[in-house]
């Protein structure tokens, strides 16, 4: 179960750490006033996101039932707690900037419903009442 989270964290980290440089790195140019914002979001995504993808490894035999209903609900609370944020830390968001959020907010939906759909497929639900 080590392993497993030991690996998933890791091309999880290569696959966010990847997607955060060609953002800042490829554009930069176009991002030079909105820095604080691109970082908070890849930060708040990748804490949010391996929290939720840790707890779906450790607790897989006793809440795979529910793991639907868990990520919708960490979905809706992951967007609650990112614009909270905005508003605590005063950064501005408009149309201009929408896309520092959502790059990574969907880069780590992916990677939540790859590893839930390999989870789920792997499953024998007829056995596990």
């Amino acid at each position: 179960m080590v392993y497993k989270a030991a690996r998933l964290s890791f091309v999880f980290i290569l696959i966010l750490l990847t997607t955060y440089l060609i953002h800042t790195k490829g554009f930069s140019s176009y991002y030079t006033e909105s820095r604080e914002l691109i970082n908070f979001s890849y930060k708040f995504n990748f804490l949010f996101t391996y929290i939720l993808l840790m707890n779906f490894v450790f607790f897989k035999k006793k809440l795979i039932h529910q793991f639907g209903y868990i990520f919708l609900a960490a979905g809706v609370l992951k967007l609650g707690l990112f614009f909270l944020g905005i508003k605590i830390l005063d950064l501005e968001i408009n149309k201009s900037v929408f896309l520092h959020f959502f790059v990574p907010y969907f880069v780590c939906v992916g990677v939540e419903i790859f590893y839930l759909v390999r989870v789920l497929n792997r499953a024998n639900f007829k056995n596990n009442n």
